[in-house]
């Protein structure tokens, strides 16, 4: 781990990513980081509701978005799911061909369910 040296009244500087270097804006007074703001890396939808068969689990979806959030592994039943969706599609970024594949899953709870039984 390093520290960036203070440079008051802005300093700029790039984090190294996962996804891609990160542009920051760090506002700095009196000795003291005030703000700071970061660049985002473009994040996009790919795929919705992929159906892949995932062993010992059966069919799931998937939906392939870019978005460049780390999690760690969830265990051995959670691999299997991983698997299924990369061994089924390889997503691509739009802007920039040296990123491609699924690196991580994000299993997200409904937030409702509608009188159908659609889930949001």
């Amino acid at each position: 781990m390093s520290t960036i040296p203070m440079q008051e009244p802005i300093a700029y500087f790039s984090l190294e990513t996962a996804a891609d270097l990160v542009g920051v804006t760090a506002e700095c007074q009196g000795g003291k980081c005030t703000s700071v703001a970061f660049e985002i890396v473009s994040a996009f939808v790919d795929r919705v509701y992929l159906q892949v068969g995932a062993r010992g689990v059966g069919t799931v979806s998937a939906d392939i978005v870019w978005g460049a959030k780390l999690v760690e592994e969830l265990g051995k039943r959670i691999k299997g799911i991983k698997r299924a969706p990369k061994a089924a599609y390889t997503p691509h970024h739009p802007e920039n061909s040296e990123i491609k594949g699924i690196s991580f899953l994000e299993f997200p709870e409904p937030l409702f369910q509608d009188a159908n039984g659609e889930v949001a």
